[in-house]
């Protein structure tokens, strides 16, 4: 009730956005930051991995300036000093990408990114539901309310096309073609345009939210219920999943429960019912063909068709087994 007062009168109040830490570093430092960011956009990477670039070359440049180097001086000793704070993989990543552009601009002449140790991330099995199990989940969702419409619009674009929650929250209305029934857009995560077919379900879903909320006029598909009114997170649409999850009586045991495990779960059943990886890699948006390849570890039945038979044992490998022919036959 305060919230909606607030609005009646004018006086609610945005969240601030919190300082940029480029703004602690040296007049130097913030140059090459700023011409580093300005190189991986040139080389299209997505915004997530320029913010996840960035974010980690700004941490190295502090831990630089934090022994007392303003400048592009440190060394080799400096820089083993600062890796020292890195905990983890990703990060140790995107620093000796920094340090190889650094090389590369002739920022630094030493290339200290030989300084850092791969390691590689062990790539867990995916979780997944079964189809009945998705069903209940949509199932349960109230589309007599406002906000049951919305979930169950984005929530079937997870389920039906695999869409990625970040690209589900950031759909716009230009991003819909209903005349030929087709949603183009640009993926959140690599930049690639990529067409999914508008689903006669998932239309009608779209089309009862927009017409029940008036939000036909606005930017972006999918916002917040309450006023003041903004675009819908993938914290919410995390949050709402989880609800439905819960509602629905699906075990989530020690178990992954958010939009990427539906994702999962689509993957693996396509694999499952003989879709190439291939195809599966494109639907999915993948650029990488490697990425869809662990599925195969939960594709048990085309496993099973790959399986060598096992001849029965004979010779030396019998009498080492502890038997011989003879015995055998009488089996």
């Amino acid at each position: 009730m305060r919230r909606f007062n607030e609005f009646l009168q004018g006086e609610y109040h945005l969240y601030e956005p919190k300082d940029d830490p480029i703004e602690a570093l040296s007049a130097l430092h913030r140059i090459i930051i700023n011409g580093y960011q300005k190189y991986c956009r040139k080389k299209n990477n997505s915004d997530w991995t320029i913010s996840s670039k960035r974010a980690a070359a700004i941490f190295f440049l502090r831990l630089i300036e934090e022994s007392g180097i303003f400048d592009m001086s440190f060394d080799a000793r400096d820089t083993t000093a600062a890796l020292l704070h890195v905990k983890n993989n990703d990060q140790w990543n995107n620093i000796r990408l920094f340090l190889i552009y650094l090389h590369d601009a002739g920022s630094v002449s030493e290339d200290y990114a030989n300084l850092i140790p791969y390691a590689k991330n062990k790539v867990p099995y995916p979780t997944v539901y079964t189809i009945e199990e998705i069903k209940k989940i949509e199932a349960v969702i109230d589309r007599n309310t406002l906000t049951g419409k919305r979930d169950y619009a984005m929530i079937l674009l997870d389920t039906r096309l695999g869409m990625r929650a970040g690209d589900i929250v950031n759909l716009k209305i230009a991003d819909f073609d209903f005349k030929h029934n087709k949603i183009c857009l640009n993926l959140n995560k690599g930049g690639n345009l990529q067409e999914f077919v508008l689903l006669p379900v998932i239309k009608d879903s779209i089309n009862d939210y927009l017409e029940a909320s008036g939000n036909s006029g606005a930017e972006y598909i999918f916002e917040s219920i309450n006023s003041p009114k903004r675009k819908v997170t993938t914290g919410i649409l995390r949050h709402r999943l989880d609800y439905y999850f819960v509602k629905a009586g699906i075990d989530i045991k020690n178990k992954k429960h958010g939009p990427h495990s539906i994702r999962s779960s689509m993957t693996s059943s396509m694999v499952n019912d003989g879709v190439s990886y291939e195809t599966v890699r494109k639907i999915l948006g993948h650029k990488d063909r490697d990425a869809v390849k662990h599925y195969a570890a939960l594709d048990i039945e085309t496993l099973r068709k790959c399986a060598i038979e096992v001849k029965n044992p004979s010779g030396s490998f019998l009498e080492f087994l502890g038997g011989d022919d003879k015995n055998e036959n009488m089996q």
